[in-house]
This record gives structure tokens, sequence and C-alpha cells, in this order.
């Protein structure tokens, strides 16, 4: 309550954009409707099966794109509110196969949190060694005779063991910073405050996912998430919760039946549980722990494939479908369902990257249009999209960058696929921590792809070197021309990302073994904790 004896209530700042801000969702409107109209004449003149699916793709990439833009429009930050009332808090940390020394250093941050009650060491591996660390440095241990559920299961029996009025979850390399509950247990005044939400920060900032920004020196593949989409999702009461680094009121879980256990994505399925339940959420930008991003390609895809195939299940197979769960604002719901479309993004990738190939050999020899008008619309159509974006996530978007992963979604796009036919509810851990880096199945496939893009160029510019005596104007008209310029810009964006892999792979891997994860966490955390080795 304040002074005067009110409840409190969460009160937000809004970050003030640039004059020319509201007409940029207008603009790309716009562009997209007459590049859709090039798109249908092109159905119209060519009569040909792939037509179809490019109209498809396009009407996909522009709902998804214009929900983003309009759900990113407004970013909004919570003014502090300091501790007010004492409250009980206890920490939950699952584990199933990471080392003693991640677990640890993990435990021995959590016990050093400001206020904390009890810290629960949940072992689903039930390992001796784990045991032994949790009780000597005072941490509560629990394991579990069975594994049901996995880590929803797991953070359930954790609740069943705690009698504390919130509880933080941490992933179990998520070390937290000693003021986490400071900084966060204060805006729980808010009778209807769910959750909070704080950014998943990493120490490893030589993982797969990290690259070079001036602007964000620890800019990684989540950093437009967490520093420009969820502080726009506190707008519409619309942040959702994301496993670990967070903060939650009991009662709040209680009334959804604890941790979701239907998907293997047990945080955004809790997260809707409680919007639906009539519950509030907020995202506070406040690096409060340090985890581990995944090391390297193919724990970055089993990553992804789970996260993948558990929000497609929870779109498609689930009574907690946004599309059908009830009391969910239209906000909130059109949130989460452009959270859970986002990973059917890699098949229309993969449509684009290989549809050139097919141009280049294809019979057919000309377009309705020429060449040039072709790039008149395509080439603003895309910068726009490029730039647009850029804006609306201030500057948190990296084209490049971001489109590099975007390729490497494809594979675990294609394979979260299962999650439309079958509820996935158990998937292998990542092992973040590795001494050496591995190639994955998806770096191989991705250089077959690449190969086979660059033999269709070679084959296509020797066609266009015999034909161009013939006849030049009729020449810059053909598909193939347009197939070629495509296919080519298609390979320097691959070729920089097979690039950026091999040269990622032939990287010291030192930074991220365990011996040193207390020097890694000293570059980004200002209370790093010491660990035994």
């Amino acid at each position: 309550m304040d002074q005067a004896g009110n409840l409190y209530q969460l009160t937000f700042q809004k970050e003030k954009n640039p004059w020319y801000f509201s007409f940029l969702l207008p603009l790309y409107l716009i562009t997209s409707f007459f590049f859709l109209i090039l798109i249908f004449r092109l159905s119209i003149s060519w009569m040909l099966w792939f037509v179809p699916l490019m109209f498809l793709a396009e009407i996909y990439r522009i709902f998804f794109f214009t929900i983003s833009l309009y759900c990113g429009k407004t970013l909004q930050y919570a003014q502090f509110q300091p501790v007010t009332r004492k409250g009980t808090v206890d920490v939950l940390i699952p584990t199933l196969n990471e080392s003693r020394a991640i677990v640890e250093a993990t435990t021995r941050g959590a016990l050093r949190i400001r206020g904390i009650n009890k810290v629960f060491v949940l072992d689903d591996g039930n390992r001796p060694e784990i045991k032994q660390m949790a009780e000597y440095l005072g941490a509560e241990y629990g394991a579990r005779r069975s594994s049901l559920h996995a880590k929803a299961g797991n953070m359930n029996f954790g609740l069943s063991m705690s009698t504390a009025e919130f509880i933080i979850t941490l992933d179990a390399d998520h070390i937290p910073n000693p003021e986490f509950i400071e900084r966060t247990l204060g805006y729980f005044d808010d009778p209807k405050l769910a959750f909070i939400q704080t950014p998943q920060s990493f120490y490893n900032t030589n993982s797969i996912q990290h690259r070079y920004v001036k602007k964000y020196p620890l800019w990684n593949e989540q950093t437009m998430f967490y520093e420009s989409i969820q502080p726009a999702k506190n707008a519409f009461n619309a942040a959702f919760f994301c496993g670990s680094s967070a903060i939650l009121r009991r009662k709040a879980i209680d009334s959804v039946g604890g941790f979701a256990t239907g998907t293997a994505t047990e945080d955004i399925h809790t997260s809707i549980r409680i919007h639906s339940n009539g519950w509030k959420s907020l995202f506070v930008n406040e690096r409060l722990a340090f985890g581990l991003a995944a090391g390297d390609l193919k724990e970055y895809h089993k990553q992804r494939v789970r996260w993948g195939a558990g929000s497609l299940g929870l779109l498609l197979r689930t009574k907690d479908s946004p599309l059908i769960i009830k009391n969910l604002t239209f906000m909130q719901r059109l949130g989460y369902i452009n959270s859970t479309l986002a990973y059917i993004q890699g098949q229309f990738k993969l449509f684009y990257y290989l549809l050139p190939l097919f141009i280049i050999i294809s019979p057919t020899t000309h377009l309705s249009i020429a060449f040039i008008p072709y790039l008149l619309l395509f080439v603003p159509y895309l910068l726009a999209s490029f730039w647009i974006t850029k804006v609306y996530s201030r500057n948190t978007y990296q084209p490049i960058y971001t489109e590099q992963y975007n390729i490497a979604n494809i594979c675990a796009n294609i394979q979260a696929m299962k999650g439309i036919w079958k509820v996935q509810k158990k998937f292998p851990v990542a092992v973040k921590i590795k001494q050496t880096k591995e190639n994955s199945p998806v770096f191989y496939t991705l250089v077959g792809i690449v190969a086979l893009m660059v033999m269709a160029e070679l084959h296509g510019i020797s066609v266009f070197i015999i034909k161009m005596h013939a006849n030049v104007h009729e020449l810059l008209q053909s598909s193939l021309v347009v197939g070629l310029f495509w296919n080519a810009f298609n390979i320097a964006i691959f070729a920089s990302f097979l690039l950026f892999l091999y040269e990622f792979n032939l990287q010291n891997s030192e930074s991220t073994r365990e011996d040193s994860i207390y020097d890694s966490l000293k570059k980004v955390s200002p209370s790093p904790v010491r660990v035994i080795s």
C-alpha cells in the first residue's frame, strides 16, 4: 500500500519514440500490398506449382511481421518499487545431468541472495555428489523416485517441499546476483502480479549465440527478445515466463495447478495459464542472473527443437492453445500466437532458399514483367522490412546476424514439426559446456544446401553466357536472370554463416570449461561467485 493506504499498482514509463515511428507500420503494409500484387500476377502468368507456395509464404511473413511490429510499437518499463514488506522467498534449481561445478556455482549464488529463505537443489539425476555438495553448502536436496513430466514435474516436486510465499526459478547453470530479491520483490505489492521475468543473460560470451555488436557488447541471438519484445509486452500485460531468472508468487502458481506438464515448454505453457486466470505479469529489464548459452551448433539445434516442438504442441495439440483458451485479452492472445507460430519460419526459409535453384533450371523462360521492374519492387520491399524491424527493435535487430540464425533454425524448425502430431513432453537436456566444440549433422546439411546453390549458379551463368549473344534484351526479362540474382544473394548469406561456423569451431574453447566459470562470469556480472574446482 502507499502512504494513503491505497493498494499499490504497477506504474510504467513509456520509451519515447521518434516522430516518424507511427508511419512505419502503414508504410510496410503499403509496400507489402504492392509486393503481393506482384506475386499474384506471377501466380496468374506462371502456371507452376511453386507460385501458390510463394503467395502463401508471403502471406505468412506479412502476417507474422505485422503482428511483431504492432506488438512491439511501445516499450514500457515499470517504475522501480523498493521492498516495503517482508516475504519469504525460496529458490528452485532443477538439475538432471549438469556437472557438479555448474550446479555448485548456481547453488552458491542462490545462497548469497540477500533475504533468501531456502534453496532447493532438485536433482532428477539422483546423484550422490550433488546431494553431498548441497548438504555441505547448506541447501536443501530433493530427488524424486521417477522423472515423470521432466523439468516441470521436478519443479512441482520442489513446490511440494517449499512453503515460501515467492519462488525464484533458476536453471542449473544460471547464477543469480545477491540483489535479486531487493530488485524484484517490491513490485509484488501489486496483489495481482503473478510473476516477474528478468533477462536471461549469459556469461559464456564465446558461445555460438554471441556476436560482436558495438552498441551491445553482450549481443546474442536472444537480445532482441529481451531488450525489445519483452518490454513491449509490458504494454499489454503479456510478458511471459521464460523458465529461469524469474520470481513467481506461490499463490499464482497454485491457482493454475503448479507448473504446466502438458508440453516440453513448461515455461510459456505455465505463463498462458496464469494470464488466462486473470493474473498480471511483468518484465524487468535488469540482468539479475547469468547462465550458459548453448555452446555449439549441436546444442543450439537440440535446444531449438525442444522449444519449437513444445510451442507447436501448445498451439495445436492442447486445450491451453492461445487459439482457444479462454479469458485472454486480444493482445495477449495475439502475442502468444505470434510467439508459437515463429517456429514454422524454417520451412518457408528453406523454400525460398531452394526456389531459385528450380527457377534457374526451369524450362520457363519469361516472366510477365521485366527483371528491372522486379528489382525496383523487390529490393525496396526487402530493405524496408530490414530497416523498419531495426527501428522497431531499437537497433537490437541485426539483419545479417539474424538471418544467419534463421538459417541455423531451418533444420530445427522442420524437426520441431513433430510437435504438431504428437505432444513432445520430454527431450534430451543440452550439454552447454564441452571441452571441444562439435560439428553436427546440421552443419553438413547446410554445407550440402550451399553446394547445390553454387552448382546451380554456375550452371545458370554458363547458360546466360551462351545465350547472351542471341538477344540480351529478351534474356534480361527471363526467369533465369531473376533466379541468378536471387540465388547469388542467398549464397552470400549462407556462405557468411558457414564461414562464421568454421571460424567458431577453430576457436579455443578454454573460456567455456568448467574451471573458468568464475573468470567468465567476472566479465559480465558485478558480483561473481567463486566455485570449487
